[in-house]
This record gives C-alpha cells, sequence and structure tokens, in this order.
C-alpha cells in the first residue's frame, strides 16, 4: 500500500514538473515571437533617421540590449526541449545564457540613462550634456558596467547557486543597480513633468494675453487710423507707412512711431526646436511641444513597466535571502516565486508596442519601412 501510494506521488511530481515545463516552453516561445521582430523593427526604425540624437541612439541601444535578451531565449527553448526528451543541456548552452544576464543588465541601465536624458532634453536645452557622441559612450559604458556586476554570478551558476553567500552577492549587485534605475526614473521624469506642466500653464498665460493685446490693437487702430481700400495717404514717410494686401488691394496707413508700442515686441525666429517667442526649450513651438511629450510618456511607460515587472524578482529574492538566513519558508512557495519571476523578461518584448501604442508618429514610421519591406 505505501508503495502504491509513493508511486502514485512520484508520478504526480513527474505531470506537475512536465506541466511547468511546458509552460516555460510556451512563455520562452512567445517572448521570442513577440521581442525578435519588434525590436528589430525599433531598430529599422530609429536606424532610418537622417539626423540621430542622443535620444535615438540610447533607444537603439536598449532596442539592441532587448533584442539580446530576446534571442537568447531560444537557448531557453532547447533547453526545456531536452528536459522534456530526459536530457541534460550541454555546457555551452549554459554558458550562452549567461550572457542573457549581461544583455538584461544593460538593458536596465540604459532605462535609467534614457530618464536623464529626457531631464537633459526637456529642463537643459540650452546646456545639454548628452550629444550623439556621448550617447554611444553611455550605451557603451552601460554594457561594460553589466558585464563586470555579472562576474560574481558567472561564478555562482557554476556552482549551480549553491553558495548562500555567492547568491547574496550577486542580489546585493542587482539591487543596487535597480535602486540606481529608480532614482534617476523617480528624479528625472519628476523634473520632466513639472517643467511640462509649467509650460503648459506658461502657454496658457501668453495665449490669453496675446489675444487682449490683440483686441485692444485693433480697437485702437479703428477709432486713430480710418483708412480705404484702394487709396494711398498722401502724407507718408519711410518710418510711418505700412503697407498690407488684403484680398488683392493695398491697404496704406500713416502710422505714427507711437502705433509700435501698442503691438508691443513682435516674436522672432525660434532655434532649433521652434519655441514661443522669448522662451527657451524645446517647447519652441506647437508641434515641437506635442513631439517632445509623447516621446517622453513613451519612454516614461517603458520606465514604469520596467519597475513593475522586476517587483516578482525582488520578492523571489527576498524570500530566498530569508531562507538563507534561517527564516521558516516554504521549499514549494520558493520554486512557485520563481517561475513567477520570469515576467521580468515580458520588459524587454513589449517596449515595441508601448512605442506603438503610445507615438502615432512610430507606427507611421513602422507602417512606412513595412511598406517598404513588401516584395
Amino acid at each position: 500500500m505505501k508503495n502504491s501510494s509513493g508511486s502514485t506521488l512520484t508520478e504526480a511530481g513527474n505531470y506537475y514538473d512536465i506541466g511547468v515545463t511546458v509552460c516555460q516552453l510556451v512563455y520562452h516561445i512567445i517572448v521570442v515571437f513577440f521581442g525578435v521582430p519588434g525590436n528589430c523593427l525599433i531598430l529599422r526604425v530609429y536606424w532610418t533617421k537622417t539626423l540621430k540624437t542622443s535620444t535615438h541612439v540610447l533607444i537603439m541601444g536598449l532596442a539592441w540590449a532587448d533584442l539580446a535578451v530576446c534571442f537568447l531565449h531560444i537557448l531557453g527553448i532547447s533547453e526545456r526541449i531536452l528536459h522534456l526528451a530526459g536530457s541534460a543541456a550541454p555546457l555551452w548552452v549554459t554558458v550562452l545564457i549567461s550572457f542573457q544576464y549581461i544583455a538584461l543588465g544593460t538593458s536596465s541601465v540604459l532605462t535609467g540613462v534614457i530618464a536623464a536624458d529626457r531631464y537633459d532634453c526637456i529642463c537643459r536645452p540650452q546646456r545639454r550634456f548628452f550629444t550623439h557622441r556621448r550617447g554611444k559612450i553611455a550605451v557603451l559604458a552601460s554594457l561594460v558596467l553589466s558585464f563586470l556586476m555579472n562576474i560574481p554570478g558567472f561564478f555562482a551558476s557554476s556552482s549551480n547557486f549553491s553558495n548562500p553567500y555567492e547568491v547574496e552577492l550577486v542580489f546585493a549587485l542587482q539591487f543596487a543597480k535597480f535602486v540606481f534605475v529608480l532614482i534617476m526614473i523617480a528624479l528625472c521624469y519628476g523634473k520632466v513633468y513639472l517643467r511640462i506642466r509649467k509650460h503648459t500653464r506658461v502657454g496658457a498665460l501668453k495665449t490669453t494675453v496675446q489675444e487682449g493685446n490683440n483686441k485692444a490693437g485693433d480697437s485702437e487702430w479703428s477709432t486713430r487710423f480710418p483708412i480705404s481700400l484702394g487709396e494711398s495717404s498722401q502724407q507718408t514717410s519711410s518710418n510711418t507707412v505700412d503697407t498690407v494686401a488684403i484680398s488683392g488691394h493695398t491697404l496704406q496707413a500713416s502710422l505714427p512711431m507711437e502705433i509700435k508700442s501698442i503691438a508691443g515686441p513682435q516674436p522672432t525666429p525660434g532655434g532649433p526646436c521652434g519655441a514661443l517667442p522669448n522662451e527657451s526649450g524645446p517647447f519652441r513651438n506647437g508641434k515641437s511641444a506635442v513631439l517632445q511629450r509623447k516621446t517622453t510618456l513613451m519612454l516614461f511607460i517603458t520606465s514604469l513597466v520596467y519597475l513593475l515587472t522586476w517587483m516578482p524578482y525582488w520578492i523571489y529574492a527576498t524570500v530566498l535571502v530569508s531562507y538563507f538566513r534561517g527564516v521558516m519558508v516554504n521549499p514549494s512557495s520558493i520554486g512557485i516565486l520563481v517561475e513567477i519571476s520570469y515576467v521580468v523578461y515580458i520588459n524587454n518584448a513589449v517596449n515595441p508596442l508601448i512605442y506603438g501604442l503610445a507615438n502615432r508618429r512610430f507606427r507611421k514610421d513602422c507602417k512606412e519601412v513595412i511598406r517598404k519591406m513588401r516584395f
């Protein structure tokens, strides 16, 4: 009877193990299916842009890192297939999977750097730190930093994470990286939000004042300077005559110099981004302001998804470290948390979807790229 019960439990455990492996296999396939072509599309769209800014460079760097993470899920697929076949994955598969952690870390660091770039673009437009060249340096520095921070993880994985101290060191380095990204997102996007909100209020105030000035100017003009179409004033001088073409007629009026003070200072052409009169920054005209806001919203949503998808992983890490420290934890709950922590890879696959939903221009560029790719 006992042998029969033990046999039943063993079979149930085997079925459970097969079910978990199949679910992992399906998950890896989904990540590859959405992540690889999606990130390739991002790279194609931004690669075709003639004028590349630091934002373009950083987005492309993030797409390269996400593409590497999603592509290396093919190794996870092969590992699960071998497990279902009753075979162990060869050593070279385990080694290559380690590179996935480097790409994952690079993606995390670049998320924080992109937040800093948004702050630099919106809040410091005349004193920008990030340039096209420095954007490339930031991408390379993120890759090197991720490699250095994953060195302890290579040694821990070689011992199958059996040494608690090595595991705690790995988690500590990963947590330091996560805190850095969290601080950058909170500070930089917080300042960007305040800057955009201030611009919105100032823009509304300027519009109200301008409309009032226009009404006052029209009233002053009509009462003090009667004019007629097709007629020229006999008393004019080079500094007091304005000529305006309306519906094919020539409109001339003798304007004393004091009328110049009624209209106020005239707008001057904006800088490279286009701006409101007497205002510097990325909000120099309506189109530029809308573009900057949509780009910022798109990248902020990306950062928010990053934070949310990493939360289950940190719950798992906290429980595992507590288990190593002697806290009574059910081992089966750790196994469940391990499976849930895999949602971290969703962050690397959904960025193309976020870009498309939050940015109409990106959708338009994608349609154009896909149209040109048709045979």
